[in-house]
């Protein structure tokens, strides 16, 4: 089984690699990043996340032959009067369809959360962590759970999540 992921960001491969090979036990399970524009913001919000990992699972299919592509985007939501973190995955099959999922999702620090009206997540925790492209890390979830949630395991459940449009298709029309 052949999947893309429409980035090249480790952390994204990495979490695609260990959820699909979960889900298809049994199966080999080739997974490969290849960079893909989302269209839109680099700091996505709401339904614009929704958009981006759609454009990006769909550009990565166009380009390959696989057997499914993923796209994850992550972004700010706002819910109430809070705003968090969380990711949402498409994962297309060579069929069509479509799978959707949503990470887990963490509130931003005030202090964090004014710097994304100029810069997204990634550069302001480096700023405010005073560390280097944790994007490609443990990301901010690493730094806010003092280590006990990655990066890498946020997005892991989401695409799971995503996963259940094929684990179980025989109950979707």
């Amino acid at each position: 089984m052949n999947v893309i992921v429409g980035s090249d960001n480790p952390v994204k491969i990495n979490a695609c690699t260990e959820a699909f090979r979960k889900a298809f036990r049994g199966h080999t399970v080739d997974v490969m990043g290849i960079g893909v524009e989302s269209g839109v913001p680099a700091q996505p919000s709401n339904d614009e996340m929704f958009e981006g990992a759609r454009n990006r699972a769909a550009r990565a299919m166009a380009l390959t032959s696989a057997d499914y592509s993923v796209g994850i985007e992550g972004g700010t939501l706002t819910a109430g009067r809070h705003l968090f973190v969380t990711a949402v995955i498409c994962i297309l099959d060579s069929k069509g369809r479509e799978g959707y999922g949503l990470s887990g999702g963490f509130l931003i620090p005030p202090s964090v959360a004014g710097m994304l009206k100029s810069m997204e997540l990634g550069d302001a925790v480096d700023i405010f962590s005073n560390q280097h492209d944790t994007k490609r890390k443990g990301g901010a979830v690493g730094l806010f759970t003092g280590g006990l949630i990655d990066r890498k395991g946020l997005y892991e459940h989401g695409i799971t999540l995503a996963l259940a449009r094929f684990l179980s298709a025989g109950i979707w029309n």
